[in-house]
């Protein structure tokens, strides 16, 4: 018979000697508790700034110094800082660390389309005989382009984001922590800048009015259009109807009725044209506040000068395009409702 011998550690080891084999049994609560003693249970959040904002590469370094002023309050072990550009085009820069950020030459053509700031780094604390590792990713994007959201949609990976929203945010902050405090912090370091940050040139209050309710504009400029059309049309036929002297219809002559025909066609033929009037200018308005308003979030290339120029350019376009269509549905519905007042005051009042 083989021998076999047993020793108990509390009732946390067992080491089973058998074979010349030993074997290691730790209690799960035993392990579970001195996970817990070394390392801190991770949570994250993540926080969206969906406000229109241009950035510009000082205001990167701006955010640079408010972390690290932070940080220094903190027993710090280890920090990475690191820094990932992507251009379009689909070109990628990568910074190891800030000093080849400020030293890279940013005269290229090239827009940027988003950036990430990554803050990594460890903290002691007393309650925990490990440094914890904490993580802080800034996210800086202008948004996705309709041919991203596309391209996405066709390749089945829309699964793979957050949201939409998330990601058309301008600045959006993630920070997994373990000490809550810091967590909160940092979240409000973010907000506070966020906050610091130049003021893209959206959409003012009244356009914005518009474009949250471009088709009842659009329905409302048709509309009226035809209805203050229609009223002039009727007059002009009641006028010249009244010019007829006959009691009743049977006393109508046959060239009266011709031209009543005539006037009816003529009438018809314009109530057409203010109707088209009416629609091509609310068309007009409503793709106007569609393209009306976009902003693009960085200021540090050369090629994002040119872009927001551009962009600049374009909005005062589409803001000429909807004062002007505003302007001559204004003036249409005027000079019908002038002619339809004088028609009939000369029926009713001779």
């Amino acid at each position: 018979m083989e021998e076999s011998s047993q020793y108990e550690a509390k009732g946390a080891l067992t080491i089973d000697n058998k074979d010349s084999l030993a074997k290691l049994v730790i209690d799960p609560n035993e392990l579970h508790s001195l996970f817990n003693l070394l390392n801190g249970k991770p949570d994250s959040t993540t926080r969206i700034f969906p406000r229109d904002v241009v950035i510009g590469r000082d205001d990167l370094f701006v955010l640079k110094d408010k972390m690290r002023e932070k940080l220094k309050q903190y027993e710090i072990t280890t920090l990475i800082e690191s820094i990932s550009v992507r251009f379009e085009k689909n070109k990628f820069e990568e910074f190891s660390n800030w000093y080849q950020f400020e030293d890279y030459n940013w005269t290229s053509s090239n827009c940027i389309d988003n950036m990430v700031l990554k803050w990594d780094f460890m903290i002691n604390f007393k309650e925990y005989r490990c440094p914890q590792r904490h993580t802080v990713v800034v996210r800086l994007s202008s948004g996705m382009r309709p041919d991203q959201i596309l391209q996405m949609l066709l390749n089945g990976k829309i699964e793979d984001l957050d949201s939409i929203d998330k990601n058309l945010a301008p600045v959006i902050c993630d920070v997994t922590f373990v000490n809550h405090l810091i967590g909160d912090e940092i979240i409000n370091i973010v907000e506070e800048w966020n906050k610091g940050l130049k003021q893209g040139s959206s959409i003012n209050n009244k356009y914005k009015y518009f474009r949250r309710h471009k088709l009842a504009v659009a329905n409302g400029i048709q509309n009226i259009t035809k209805v203050t059309g229609l009223g002039a049309i009727i007059g002009a036929v009641n006028l010249y109807i009244s010019n007829f002297n006959v009691k009743n219809v049977f006393q109508i002559r046959i060239d009266q009725i011709q031209g009543l025909i005539i006037v009816g066609a003529i009438g018809f033929v314009l109530y057409g044209i203010l109707k088209q009037i009416g629609y091509q200018l609310g068309k007009s308005i409503i793709e106007s506040l569609d393209d009306y308003g976009e902003v693009f979030t960085f200021n540090i290339t050369k090629g994002d000068c040119n872009k927001q120029e551009e962009l600049l350019n374009e909005n005062n376009k589409y803001v000429k395009n909807i004062n002007t269509g505003l302007a001559i549905s204004i003036i249409v519905n005027i000079i019908c409702s002038i002619v339809a007042s004088i028609l009939y005051n000369k029926i009713f009042l001779g």
